[in-house]
């Protein structure tokens, strides 16, 4: 009988330490619940416009009208398209996607994150801009960043 009522003891006892223990664990870990004003989310940085120095006029775009939301002597030259970590979670640099028309033959060219400044935008709290101290024929002229289509370089 003294078999019986310890294996009962030890169906009720191995649960609840389980539990306690996962209690414990969860004290342990440091969950965010809000963002603070330098926090951005990745899903909200892609997008983004990049914007570069104005160093010279393309003969294309000499009679287009200037881009609406951007401080003279810059320009858009790309956008945020992907971002790149280490497995240590740190932020490394920025996908741009430079050149093409409407996404189509579009560049990806890396910047490390030491290249770059995000803001918010000025007119949209909710939206960012990303500058770089580059212009848009360097950009363009850069090599493309070569990775895999499963993210993997």
């Amino acid at each position: 009988m003294n078999y019986w009522k310890a294996l009962a003891m030890s169906a009720l006892l191995v649960p609840t330490m389980a539990i306690a223990q996962q209690a414990e664990e969860m004290e342990e870990v440091e969950f965010l619940t809000s963002l603070d004003v330098e926090h951005v989310l990745v899903g909200n940085l892609l997008g983004s416009p990049v914007h570069g120095q104005v160093t010279a006029v393309h003969e294309e775009e000499a009679d287009a009208p200037a881009q609406p939301a951007t401080p003279e002597g810059e320009e858009v030259i790309g956008t945020v398209d992907d971002m790149i970590v280490n497995l240590d979670g740190e932020i490394v640099g920025i996908v741009v996607g430079v050149g093409g028309f409407l996404g189509i033959g579009e560049r990806d060219v890396g910047l490390s994150w030491e290249a770059i400044e995000v803001q918010r935008d000025p007119e949209n709290p909710d939206a960012y801009i990303v500058r770089t101290g580059l212009d848009r024929q360097l950009l363009e002229e850069a090599p493309e960043l070569e990775h895999g289509r499963d993210g993997i370089l």
